[in-house]
């Protein structure tokens, strides 16, 4: 996943992963009805079979975004592709 490099100007520790990097895992997870522990795992299952040198962002990071979330969103898939609606859109 791509990492984010961006400094978030509060005290502790700077965001990691990026923004899409925890959307898309948290989409997975709720896709395929998995654990956070789980996901984790099948995240980086698929990087590795990718060939790829990227990690999942961990359990503890995950586990932190989903008790902060606001609620459900709507994904949208027609012939012009993805689109991600939030509450009230």
């Amino acid at each position: 996943m791509p990492q984010n490099t961006e400094k978030h100007g509060h005290r502790g520790r700077s965001n990691h992963y990026s923004d899409l990097a925890v959307e898309t895992c948290l989409t997975l997870k709720t896709i395929f009805n998995l654990p956070l522990r789980a996901l984790e795992g099948f995240v980086n299952s698929l990087l590795t079979r990718m060939d790829s040198s990227l990690q999942s962002p961990g359990y503890g990071c995950l586990c932190n975004i989903e008790s902060a979330s606001k609620g459900f969103i709507d994904i949208v898939v027609d012939s012009t592709g993805l689109k991600v609606y939030e509450n009230g859109e």
